[in-house]
């Protein structure tokens, strides 16, 4: 959890994702994270909503900080088969 703390603290580099469709990261805690976002007209679609896929994004990336922040404690060992 210590390196999301620090992206949160802006001690760390933001990911992009984050810049692109400007959300931030406000709280973190062991299995629960915490974003903030204003939509700008950049996430609207053509029938004026936001688009899901901003959305999606932003539901992703509060998931994988809340996962994260569960199993800092331990190690991950992925491994990727092509």
């Amino acid at each position: 959890m210590s390196a999301i703390a620090l992206g949160q603290n802006g001690a760390c580099r933001v990911p992009g994702i984050g810049i692109l469709l400007d959300f931030d990261l406000v709280a973190v805690d062991v299995r629960q994270a915490v974003f903030s976002d204003v939509p700008g007209d950049h996430v609207y679609n053509s029938i004026d909503m936001i688009d899901g896929s901003h959305a999606g994004t932003l539901q992703d990336s509060a998931y994988d900080c809340a996962v994260h922040s569960a199993s800092a404690a331990t190690s991950i060992n992925a491994r990727y088969r092509e």
